[in-house]
């Protein structure tokens, strides 16, 4: 049997971490611009030295009782959704390496720290869609898939590597048009 760990959270969208997520997905660098408010932009990645494959990560987990970590975290996918009278939320799904667990806190946990950030309210966001700006955005949703999947070779349950396919993506956002009751 082979082993592979699956891991996939949801959270509210918060200004320090989305970024990172993005990244985990589409693989190009996260070039900022601005100085009070910061406009993020990234590419997917397209390079022919890196298989076009985005960074891995290792993910730190604690269900309350014990601690695990996952090496070589690869994104499968991402799921963004926001609206006008919600918190923007993402899910999102890694396949990484088996897990290690621990009954008693590894050295990296203690080193972690939480962050001072708050969530993305809906009231502070704009939509921009290929350079055009929407200020009548009213629901809408993303998601990238990878597909990622794991290559096995011989003599190991582990994964060889863990490969992220080209990405497809669906979107839809809804519009206000005019005057509605």
């Amino acid at each position: 049997m082979y082993v592979t760990t699956r891991f996939e959270f949801k959270s509210y969208l918060f200004a320090d971490t989305f970024p990172v997520l993005a990244q985990s997905i589409l693989g190009g660098a996260d070039t900022v611009t601005g100085s009070t408010a910061y406009t993020h932009t990234m590419k997917v990645l397209n390079s022919a030295s890196t298989g076009s494959q985005p960074p891995t990560y290792s993910i730190l987990d604690f269900d309350g009782a014990n601690y695990f970590t996952t090496t070589a975290s690869q994104a499968d996918s991402l799921a963004l959704t926001f609206g006008a009278e919600a918190a923007a939320e993402a899910t999102i799904k890694y396949l990484a390496n088996p897990y290690t667990s621990y009954t008693s806190a590894p050295t990296v946990f203690a080193s972690q720290s939480l962050s001072s950030e708050h969530l993305i309210p809906a009231w502070d966001t704009t939509v921009s869609i290929g350079g055009t700006t929407y200020t009548n955005v009213t629901t809408g949703d993303l998601t990238i898939n990878r597909k990622t999947q794991a290559i096995y070779t011989l003599g190991t349950q582990a994964p060889y590597d863990l490969f992220a396919r080209p990405h497809r993506s669906h979107r839809q956002v809804h519009l206000r048009r005019g005057y509605e009751r």
